[in-house]
């Protein structure tokens, strides 16, 4: 008597037909070989992609005085923190403007806010880049009587729910940057949209001056300046004569935002 056997392993097949005699004595060692030749056959699983394993938190120690933008003088009482961290960081200025930030955060950069001070709008700096090191950082706030003089003297008044972003433009070797047109230092959304009125440049009396049309250094700093910007992710993008170019990410909210160009050759 014949009896037809059929292996099957996923999608590989062997079908034979043996008597009575083979299936007794040989048939299964010869189901044992075919087995294994089978699986020998099979492809290998493709595994999921693995995550990114997630870094892992390390101390971070950030220290410095909070200071008033325009004239220096310390800050007390003001509310400092560094946020861009998970979980954020703060604490609060001394009657010296001295503050001190420490604890266990994940993160490659922050920025610095200053928050809580009477008459000063609230006011972020950064982006600064973040390591196991302890950082000694200065965080400024502007207050608002600065704030409005920058308005009066383009001839606006200081909107409700609007901001500003003050730009301090460097050249490669971190000097300040000279000569550049108000048309190449832009400020935009993530779609590409103008955000902000500006840039205006900053003269010599440490003021906007409406006059400069490029950029020019005085007391040590080429700085420009957006009004009007809404709340929000935006992109600032410096371009110089030369061809190099500086890009920083912002987020922008009603206060004010201090940040730092540097110019980077484009390859």
């Amino acid at each position: 008597m014949e009896t037809r056997i059929r292996i099957r392993l996923g999608d590989l097949e062997v079908e034979c037909i043996a008597d009575d005699a083979f299936v007794a004595t040989r048939l299964p060692d010869l189901v044992s070989d075919l087995l294994r030749r089978l699986r020998d056959q099979q492809p290998a699983p493709t595994l999921p992609p693995s995550e990114p394993p997630s870094p892992l938190p390390r101390t971070v120690s950030i220290a410095g005085s909070a200071i008033n933008y325009f004239n220096g003088n310390p800050l007390p009482a003001a509310q400092v923190s560094a946020t861009g961290l998970t979980p954020g960081l703060s604490g609060t200025s001394d009657a010296s403007g001295r503050y001190a930030l420490s604890g266990d955060s994940t993160g490659a950069e922050c920025f610095l806010s200053v928050t809580d001070v009477e008459n000063f709008v609230d006011t972020a700096t950064g982006p600064f880049r973040v390591g196991a090191a302890p950082l000694t950082l200065t965080a400024v706030a502007l207050s608002a009587t600065d704030v409005n003089r920058q308005y009066v003297s383009v001839g606006r008044s200081r909107p409700d729910g609007l901001g500003v972003v003050i730009v301090h433009l460097r050249d490669g070797s971190g000097q300040p940057l000279e000569t550049v047109p108000a048309s190449d230092v832009t400020l935009a959304t993530d779609t590409g949209s103008p955000v902000g009125v500006g840039p205006f440049f900053f003269g010599p009396a440490g003021d906007i001056e409406p006059a400069l049309t490029v950029s020019r250094a005085f007391n040590g700093r080429a700085r420009a300046a957006f009004l009007d910007v809404p709340a929000g992710g935006c992109t600032l993008q410096v371009t110089a004569p030369t061809g190099e170019r500086a890009t920083v990410r912002l987020f922008a909210s009603a206060g004010a935002v201090i940040t730092e160009a540097t110019l980077q050759a484009v390859a």
